[in-house]
């Protein structure tokens, strides 16, 4: 038995999954909003408490930094990926109450041709998991930068998360919890997506190649596309150069 005929969740999550790659990040809010309101709990407030300009990615510099080492060695980098996980050492007071992290992977063009591809080619091949270049990313670069400001909803998710995450089957579960962890994941996700468009109008040209902003085992699977010449990304209102700022405990 599945939940598919009580819920449309996977037409929501193709919804707000478009509108997230399409950058029409107020849309994508509102569909979660009204959703979330017919299903409280613990997962639905701190969705409620989270907004927009309250996360930010930290230590941009460590992206500047492989990609350094990787030009150092001679390596030519086409693509950066950004995941945002939960694999980490960053607990709290209790095994749930953590931030996530963002991983770092470099790639080239072995497994995709990034260097070629245009951003609706790449956001195509990303659709579906995997992708192409999962699995391919270029050894001995792999790092953690920072998040802030997810980790209360990142907490209520993982307290509350079934045998199968972003999936129904807990039976000790009520149906407002179910529905409401399927539809913060892509909050989480939505939050996560809204804090790269922030800061890439500075961040992207010094980059100077595409970033591939997508998940690690944290929500449901989503990739966007960045590429270093876009100009439509949300400015950000937030003063200084984003290498410089570290990070600091919520």
């Amino acid at each position: 038995m599945t939940a598919e005929p009580l819920v449309p969740s996977r037409a929501v999550g193709d919804e707000v999954s478009g509108l997230i790659r399409r950058r029409e990040y107020a849309e994508a809010e509102a569909v979660l909003v009204h959703r979330l309101t017919a299903h409280p709990g613990p997962v639905a407030t701190a969705c409620r408490g989270l907004s927009a300009a309250g996360v930010e990615i930290v230590d941009w510099e460590g992206v500047a930094a492989a990609l350094g080492r990787a030009s150092g060695l001679g390596q030519e980098v086409t693509a950066v990926g950004l995941d945002l996980s939960n694999f980490s050492d960053t607990d709290g007071s209790t095994w749930w109450d953590r931030d996530p992290v963002v991983e770092v992977d470099l790639y080239d063009d072995t497994a995709f041709p990034f260097s070629t591809a245009s951003r609706r080619q790449v956001q195509q091949a990303a659709s579906s998991h995997p992708a192409p270049w999962t699995d391919h990313r270029l050894p001995g670069h792999h790092r953690t930068i920072g998040v802030q400001g997810l980790r209360s909803l990142n907490g209520a998710l993982l307290r509350s998360e079934a045998g199968r995450p972003w999936d129904f089957g807990g039976e000790s579960r009520s149906f407002d919890d179910e529905v409401g962890m399927l539809l913060g994941g892509w909050f989480l996700v939505l939050r996560f997506h809204q804090a790269v468009a922030r800061a890439w109008p500075e961040v992207g040209p010094a980059l100077g190649v595409p970033v591939l902003v997508g998940q690690h085992g944290t929500g449901p699977w989503q990739v966007s596309v960045f590429q270093p010449d876009e100009l439509h990304a949300t400015v950000s209102s937030r003063k200084g150069w984003p290498w410089s700022r570290t990070r600091t405990s919520d």
